[in-house]
Formats: structure tokens, C-alpha cells, sequence
């Protein structure tokens, strides 16, 4: 959690920052003084700077925006209930969100069948009808214009490749130990 003058910021997870600026910021401040600044240089676009999992907020009051994201591969969480006739609130989990007084709890049937098949509620859905959740890579800016959500990265998918399959073998084994890597250190 970061505050500077008006603009508050929250961030959950484990991020990584390319940009070198932030990753030095990140490790002396926070991630949260870093998210900040990534947002006043690069606005609702600082999500091109993050690896790793994580969930954000930051309120902008000055600019009447809200972003939310999550990671890439939706690791971390994060649930929202529009209000009426306007509002959002927002949480890591659904009973975050349901604590507030305006939000229903009307358990959906839907929601009932895909947890008893899958074992889980899948995105954007949540066990509550009033409630959504951001899929992957998903952000959500709400603003004077409203909600707006989109994703902000995709896969990278070529169905054809000229490099033979024993590179690509290896190639996939080395993403993969780098990423062990990160993840336990």
C-alpha cells in the first residue's frame, strides 16, 4: 500500500518490474511507491512493465479513475460489484466484497453447476451473481465514462515455426527452469 498526496496505490503478489528505474524503486521504497510512479509516467499502460504475480489498485481522485489488474496467468485475485446507480466496489476475494452492505449475495445456479464439474468458479464468474472476477491479464479502468475492461497482454501464439522441434524442446525446458528460478528465490 502507497500514498503520495492524493493518489493511493495497493499492490499483492509477487510483481517484477523490467524497467530498471522501478525495480530499484521497488526494492528501496516498495512496490507499492513503485506502482505509483509507474503510473504517473505511463498511466493505465504501467501494466507493460510488470511480470510476476500480482494484483494492483490505484485511485486516482485527482483524474476520477480506478485501475485494477491482475497478472498475466491470474494467479492473484481480484473480485468487483458495480453499484447502482454508480459505484464500484472491489476486493481480493468475493467475502471482501460481499462485506459491504450495498453489495447482494444472491448465490448463483450457474455458478452451483460450474463448481460441482470444474471445482471452481471460473473467471469472470464468482459463486455471486452481483459479482465478477478479472480474468487473466484483464484490467479495468471505471472513470467518468464508466467501466471500461479489456486485456492489456495476450499470449504470443504462431502456429508455425522454422525452428526445429529439439531447439524449441530446449527452449521450453531453460523458460522453465528460469522460471522455477524466480519463483523460489
Amino acid at each position: 500500500l502507497a500514498c503520495e498526496g492524493r493518489l493511493w496505490s495497493a499492490i499483492v503478489g509477487r510483481p517484477r518490474w523490467l524497467d530498471a528505474d522501478l525495480a530499484s524503486l521497488a526494492e528501496r521504497s516498495g512496490h507499492g511507491t513503485a506502482l505509483l510512479e509507474a503510473y504517473r509516467r505511463l498511466g493505465t499502460d504501467l501494466l507493460s512493465q510488470l511480470l510476476g504475480s500480482f494484483s494492483i489498485a490505484v485511485l486516482d481522485p485527482a483524474n476520477r479513475r480506478l485501475l485494477l489488474a491482475v497478472d498475466r496467468m491470474g494467479i492473484e485475485t481480484l473480485c468487483y460489484a458495480p453499484l447502482e446507480p454508480g459505484g464500484l466496489i472491489f476486493g481480493s476475494t468475493t467475502e471482501q466484497v460481499k462485506a459491504h452492505p450495498r453489495v447482494g449475495a444472491t448465490v448463483s445456479e450457474q455458478s452451483i453447476f460450474n463448481y460441482l464439474y470444474c471445482g471452481i468458479c471460473p473467471s469472470p464468474g464468482t459463486i455471486y451473481r452481483e459479482q465478477r472476477k478479472l480474468l487473466p491479464a484483464q484490467r479495468l479502468v471505471y472513470d467518468a465514462k464508466g467501466l471500461a475492461l479489456d486485456f492489456y497482454w495476450q499470449m504470443p501464439y504462431h502456429e508455425h515455426s522454422d525452428v526445429p522441434e529439439s531447439e524449441l524442446c530446449g527452449s521450453l525446458r531453460e523458460i522453465l527452469r528460469n522460471a522455477v528460478k524466480r519463483s523460489i528465490h
